[in-house]
């Protein structure tokens, strides 16, 4: 499966398929946006196959879009996935998922400071458990930044110990998978281990 834009028709993705290169066969539209096609995965959940499109913003939004498919032909509407979080990523130029067998794990984008877009970096989003922890007085702490699919970091107390409830949630951060009481102290790395 190929995806494409043809510049005589901005607003409209296409999809061609091929058995032999280099005859490919137009099958139709995908998808209609203005949006460019970054990256397609085929996803099985609960034994039905599902197909997810990544695509990044031709406006200056400089978002990255998601669009799902039963069959790979024929996308739903897009919807944004994420925006850029600060100055040093506010022109998102690529986009591509990051999976492990058939699991999805996040996503690796391309993006910069500067609309000249000779200084960009490669930044990554997560998907992951939310986990907050609460103190005795009512301080939420939660996760700051992640190092990767299941490494997070924590801004606490620069020394001593926090104690408190540490509630997990599962990956839309609003479904609790469990909660408990914890002492952490500053500085160590802990390991999360849900049963």
């Amino acid at each position: 499966m190929l995806y494409f834009k043809d510049w005589n028709d901005f607003g409209t993705t296409y999809l061609t398929t091929t058995d032999a290169l280099p005859n490919f066969q137009l099958q139709g539209v995908a998808l209609k946006t203005n949006d460019f096609v970054n990256d397609v995965k085929k996803l099985t959940a609960n034994g039905q196959s599902m197909y997810l499109m990544g695509l990044v913003g031709a406006d200056p939004k400089q978002s990255v879009f998601v669009s799902l498919s039963i069959d790979g032909i024929t996308f739903n509407s897009q919807r944004v996935l994420f925006r850029n979080l600060s100055a040093q990523d506010q022109y998102i130029v690529a986009a591509g998922f990051v999976m492990k067998g058939n699991q999805l794990l996040g996503v690796l984008y391309g993006a910069g400071a500067v609309e000249t877009l000779d200084k960009n970096q490669i930044f990554a989003r997560w998907l992951q458990k939310k986990v907050v922890i609460t103190d005795s007085s009512g301080v939420q702490y939660s996760s700051q930044n992640a190092y990767g699919p299941d490494r997070q970091w924590f801004q606490g107390l620069s020394s001593g110990t926090l104690k408190g409830t540490m509630v997990v949630y599962a990956e839309d951060g609003i479904t609790p998978l469990g909660s408990s009481l914890v002492t952490l102290s500053a500085g160590k790395p802990y390991s999360l281990v849900l049963q």
